[in-house]
């Protein structure tokens, strides 16, 4: 049988425990806003993602009215903005054939084929600007 005493320190114990284990801390982060422009207008309705590279997933922070902020996870990052916008539909497709519901109204070189880095915590990241062009 435990006595008060026992029962009384395995709790405390186990209070301990909880506690270290609960205050484990996150990544670390730092805050990036800027600024996103098509074509000289503010874009809206878009998003932008800060890709880590290595298989996990990033951080994708809303664009409205040509404005975005947000934490991101520290590191080398790759720089990705989609523009998605309801497809049009496709008159070679059959009406069985699947069809993409969303088009990206960027060009290619500002998503998946994007070039840009940056190194959230090191560089500037609170003043970041992006003018993009449709052509």
């Amino acid at each position: 049988m435990m006595t008060p005493n026992k029962l009384g320190g395995l709790l405390l114990a186990s209070a301990a425990l909880a506690a270290t284990v609960g205050c484990q801390r996150g990544p670390d982060t730092a805050l990036v806003a800027g600024s996103v422009t098509l074509d000289g207008q503010p874009l809206d309705d878009a998003r932008i993602e800060f890709d880590p590279g290595d298989g996990t997933v990033g951080t994708s922070l809303d664009v409205t009215q040509g404005a975005f902020s947000g934490e991101v996870e520290t590191g080398l990052k790759t720089v990705r903005i989609f523009a998605m916008r309801k497809s049009k539909p496709d008159p070679r497709l059959k009406p069985t054939d699947v069809q993409n519901p969303f088009d990206n109204i960027l060009p290619h070189r500002y998503g998946y084929d994007s070039t840009v880095k940056i190194t959230v915590g090191t560089d500037d990241t609170t003043a970041l600007q992006y003018n993009l062009t449709s052509k």
